[in-house]
């Protein structure tokens, strides 16, 4: 990952705890759906800490009950994945 260098290995640890639990919550994504459909979890070492139906309410609950020290994913569970389109420039040597 060319992103890497720029790290600390703390930054390091947390991007790979949360790639961690982004395939858990892949891998158990049927399950999720059936539970907790168009809701928002909060996922630490392969366990649900948290469920709302707001984004921000549900991280301010969890970081008042856990820290902001711990790895946790914030995800909200939809069937489809939202793609996102970023505008960007395109740069050409002249």
């Amino acid at each position: 990952m060319a992103i890497k260098k720029y790290l600390t290995e703390r930054q390091q640890m947390f991007a790979k705890a949360i790639r961690k639990e982004l395939r858990f919550y892949e891998a158990h994504k049927a399950e999720f759906l059936k539970k907790y459909r168009n809701k928002h979890v909060a996922i630490h070492d392969g366990k649900v800490i948290g469920v709302g139906d707001d984004s921000a309410e549900l991280m301010d609950e969890v970081w008042a009950e856990y820290g902001y020290d711990l790895p946790i994913l914030f995800h909200r569970v939809v069937e489809r994945e939202p793609h996102y389109r970023v505008p960007h420039a395109i740069l050409v040597k002249v």
